[in-house]
C-alpha cells in the first residue's frame, strides 16, 4: 500500500512540475528580467560592470547565462533559452532544499516540504525569472548542504568551502543579508558552546577568502572601488529613493491574477495566509528546542540558525521601502520549511490521540490536493500570459537602431549612452554621480531616444531642455524621439 501511495505522490508531483515549467516558460517577461539580460549583453560586448554600467548585484547569474547567448546570439529566441536555464535552476534548488530538509528534519518533513514548495504562490511567480535572487538562493542551498556535511564530519576543508559559498550567496543578492548574518551568529554560538572555535576559524577564513578573491578580481578588472560602492553601499540608497512605495502586505489580496494565476477567490489565497502563520508557530518551537538542548549538535545549530534567519528576514521586510514580488523570495522558502515541520510535528511528535492524528492527516491531504489543483490551474492560466506584443516592439526598435549605436534610456541588446541601463531606476543620487543625462547624449552623439514624455520630464531640467530643443517625436511611434537635423 505504501508503494502505491508513493507512486501516486510522485505522479502528482510530476504533473505539478510540468505545469510549473509551462508557467515559467510562457509567462511574460518582467522588466527586471530584461534588465538583467541586458547586463549579459553588455558583458558580451566587453563592458565592465560598475565602471561602464551601474549594478547593485554581483554578476554571477549574468556570467552563468553568458555562454547561452554567445552560442545562440542575442535574439528573442535566445531569451527563451534563458528561461529554460532558469527553470532548471529552480528545479535544482527545490531538489537541493528538499534533500537538506530530509537531512536535518527527517524524511517525513521532506515529504511535505516538496509539494508545499511547489505550491507557494510568490515562489511560482518569481522563482523561475531571470533574477540574481534565484541564483543566490541556489548558492544558499549548496552552502547549507556543504555545511551539514562539514559539521557531520567536522571537516576543516568542508567548513572552509561552506564559508566561501556563504560569501558568494551574500554578494549574489543582498536581500539574503539577514539570513546570512543569523546563520553566522548561530554557527558562532554552536562553536563556542561546543568548544569548536578552530572549526569556526576555518569558516571565517572561507568567508574572508571569498571576499578577498572577489574584490581582487574587481581590482585587476579596474573597477574595484565602484564595485565596492555599488554592491555594499548603494542598495540602501536605492531603497530610500524608490519613488513608489509598496508595503509588506501589498500583494496579499483576495483577487490577484498576478499571484494566483487566476481571477476569483481561489483557495490559494487562504494558502498564502496559512503559510506564514504555520511557519511562525513551528519556527518558535524549533528555536526553543535548540535553546533547551543548548545547541549541542549540528542539528540544533540548524534549528537555531534557520529559525533566527526566518525571524530576522521577516522583520527586515518591514523596513524595505518598496516590497515587490521578488523581495519575498528569501522569505517564502522558510514558510515552506517550517510549515512542513509543523505538519510533521502534529503527525508524529506532539502527544495527541491517534484518531486526531489520522483525522488531521486526512484533512491536510484533502486541503493540499485542493491547493495543488488550484495551483495547477493557475499555472496553466499563467502559461497563456505571453508578451508577444512587447517582444515585437523590441524587435521593431532593433530594426530602427543599429547594433553599435548608443541609445537612451537604452534599448535591450543595444549599447547604452548612460550608465543606468535598460529598466534601471534613475535615482537622484545616480544623476549626481554620473552627471546630467544631456552631457552623455552630447558625448555619445545620440540620435534616437526611446522614452515616453513623462519619463523625459522626470529628468533634470537641463536634460529636459536639451531633449526638447534637439529632439522631435516620431509621429508613427510616440516613444521614439529623433534628433532634429538643423540646416546649415
Amino acid at each position: 500500500m505504501k508503494k502505491v501511495l508513493f507512486l501516486v505522490y510522485i505522479i502528482l508531483i510530476l504533473i505539478l512540475v510540468k505545469s510549473i515549467a509551462l508557467s515559467g516558460y510562457y509567462y511574460r517577461f518582467d522588466n527586471d528580467e530584461l534588465y538583467h539580460l541586458q547586463k549579459v549583453f553588455l558583458l558580451a560586448q566587453g563592458y565592465k560592470p560598475y565602471l561602464q554600467f551601474y549594478s547593485v548585484y554581483a554578476p554571477f547569474l549574468h556570467y552563468f547565462l553568458l555562454p547561452i547567448f554567445l552560442t545562440f546570439g542575442f535574439s528573442v529566441k535566445t531569451l527563451y533559452f534563458a528561461k529554460i536555464a532558469m527553470i532548471c535552476l529552480f528545479l535544482c534548488r527545490v531538489i537541493l532544499m528538499t534533500f537538506f530538509v530530509k537531512k536535518i528534519f527527517g524524511q517525513n518533513t521532506a515529504f511535505w516540504f516538496l509539494p508545499i514548495m511547489l505550491m507557494e504562490p510568490f515562489t511560482l511567480v518569481t522563482g523561475m525569472q531571470t533574477r540574481p535572487e534565484n541564483f543566490a538562493l541556489l548558492l544558499l542551498s549548496v552552502f547549507l548542504i556543504i555545511l551539514y556535511y562539514a559539521l557531520k564530519s567536522q571537516s576543516a576543508k568542508k567548513i572552509f568551502l561552506s564559508g566561501i559559498f556563504l560569501t558568494l550567496t551574500f554578494f549574489g543578492s543582498l536581500k539574503l543579508l539577514p539570513a546570512v548574518l543569523m546563520i553566522i551568529l548561530g554557527l558562532s554560538i554552536y562553536c563556542f558552546l561546543n568548544n569548536k572555535k578552530r572549526l569556526l576559524l576555518y569558516f571565517f577564513d572561507g568567508l574572508i577568502a571569498a571576499f578577498f578573491l572577489l574584490f581582487l578580481f574587481f581590482y585587476f578588472s579596474g573597477n574595484m572601488l565602484p564595485a565596492f560602492q555599488q554592491l555594499l553601499l548603494d542598495p540602501l540608497l536605492l531603497n530610500m529613493t524608490i519613488p513608489i512605495s509598496t508595503p509588506f502586505n501589498f500583494f496579499y489580496m483576495i483577487e490577484s491574477s498576478l499571484l494566483f494565476g487566476k481571477l476569483g477567490r481561489p483557495i490559494t489565497w487562504i494558502w498564502a495566509l496559512v503559510l506564514p502563520m504555520a511557519a511562525f508557530a513551528a519556527s518558535y518551537k524549533v528555536f526553543l528546542e535548540s535553546i533547551i538542548n543548548n545547541v549541542k549538535s549540528g542539528k540544533y545549530f540548524f534549528y537555531l540558525g534557520l529559525s533566527l534567519a526566518f525571524f530576522v528576514t521577516w522583520i527586515s521586510m518591514l523596513f524595505i521601502n518598496s516590497v515587490w514580488m521578488q523581495y519575498y523570495l528569501p522569505l517564502t522558502w522558510f514558510y515552506c520549511l517550517f510549515t512542513a515541520v509543523l505538519i510533521n510535528d502534529i503527525q508524529t511528535n506532539i502527544k495527541i490521540k491517534t484518531a486526531f492524528r489520522q483525522i488531521f492527516t486526512i484533512i491536510m491531504i484533502i486541503f493540499l490536493i485542493m491547493v495543488g489543483k488550484t495551483t495547477y490551474e493557475g499555472n496553466l492560466v499563467r502559461s497563456t500570459g505571453s508578451n508577444t506584443i512587447e517582444l515585437q516592439n523590441i524587435e521593431t526598435l532593433w530594426k530602427i537602431v543599429p547594433l553599435k549605436e548608443k541609445t537612451f534610456p537604452n534599448i535591450l541588446f543595444r549599447l547604452p549612452a548612460y550608465p543606468i541601463i535598460y529598466g534601471g531606476t534613475l535615482a537622484p543620487y545616480m544623476i549626481e554621480r554620473f552627471g546630467p543625462v544631456y552631457r552623455m547624449l552630447q558625448k555619445n552623439n545620440v540620435n534616437i531616444i526611446t522614452a515616453e514624455e513623462n519619463y523625459i520630464r522626470s529628468l533634470d531640467k537641463d536634460s529636459q531642455n536639451y531633449i526638447f530643443i534637439n529632439f522631435k517625436k516620431d509621429s508613427p511611434n510616440p516613444i521614439i524621439w529623433r534628433r532634429i537635423i538643423k540646416s546649415i
